[in-house]
């Protein structure tokens, strides 16, 4: 029910927006960001290690591997043909692996999953159109806040500690920079592929579970929360759908139609002139002719 009258309020804010602005649309993206969150991996290793091996040092080497995926979204509102309003949306998913090697047959590997939401407000500039392309460049700025946590860690002994916790974490400040090249296929349809550059932080927050509310021999949490820079490049391709203008489909005359029915009707302006002496004439005749009755 609710995704329903999310697409219901998507489609009645792009008819409103087309009546009030040149145009509108719609836009839907899908990325691929390239993430190194180093602080963040180092903490959590060394953290990690302390609560499998509290008694001896652990001395592991660690490896990371980092990932995102972004599905996004924007709606547009177009001032002029140029250049448009953006509501930018989107649902991010990074992902950290840790591998800590034990031996030369052994490993351990933890995965944390990080859902997050962005909401923004930015704009795009499009360059004239060539052969159906345009090169577009724009930014945005809003808010990023994560949604859930999953995580995965594999203990010593080949068990794991496994979970899943849903909540609405804090806010952090957030934006978007990208460039790219569309191809309007007519007036309404289009695609388009672009790079980019995201600076984002998400704020950590750990479940109050094992292991997380481990403490150690002080009574501190060894797992601290801290912020997660997921900032870096991204690469995308994506479909946008155009409104027609409707202030074109209203009916009204553009500028040069009503210059060029101006100029039609001087033109016309010494035809008139000499149907309006034959008139007076023809008027004059029947005034000082007498006229006779033909009964």
């Amino acid at each position: 029910m609710r995704k329903n009258n999310t697409i219901f309020f998507v489609l009645a804010l792009l008819f409103i927006a087309n009546f009030v602005f040149a145009k509108a649309g719609l836009e839907l993206n899908g990325a691929m960001g390239f993430i190194n969150p180093s602080k963040f991996n180092d903490e959590f290793a060394a953290e990690y290690k302390k609560v499998i091996s509290p008694i001896a040092p652990l001395l592991a080497p660690a490896t990371f591997k980092n990932s995102m995926y972004d599905v996004s979204g924007a709606i547009k509102f177009f001032l002029i043909d140029e250049f448009c309003l953006d509501i930018a949306f989107s649902y991010i998913h990074p992902e950290f692996e840790t591998t800590l090697k034990l031996n030369d047959t052994k490993s351990l590997t933890t995965k944390i999953l990080m859902p997050s939401v962005y909401l923004g407000l930015g704009g795009n500039y499009y360059l004239g159109s060539f052969f159906g392309f345009s090169i577009f460049g724009g930014a945005d700025v809003g808010f990023i806040f994560p949604i859930e946590f999953y995580y995965r860690l594999e203990k010593i002994d080949g068990s794991y500690f496994e979970g899943k916790e849903s909540h609405f974490g804090e806010p952090v400040f957030s934006g978007n920079l990208k460039a790219g090249l569309q191809y309007l296929i007519g007036n309404s349809i289009g695609a388009s592929i672009f790079l980019g550059y995201k600076k984002a932080e998400l704020k950590l927050k750990y479940p109050d579970t094992t292991p997380f509310n481990t403490k150690d021999a002080y009574g501190k949490y060894i797992f601290q929360e801290n912020f997660v820079d997921i900032s870096g490049p991204f690469l995308g391709a994506g479909l946008v759908f155009y409104t027609t203008d409707a202030k074109k489909d209203s009916g009204q005359v553009p500028d040069n139609d009503k210059k060029a029915t101006i100029r039609v009707m001087e033109d016309k302006k010494p035809m008139l002139s000499e149907i309006e002496k034959f008139t007076k004439t023809d008027r004059n005749k029947d005034y000082f002719l007498p006229r006779y009755d033909t009964r």
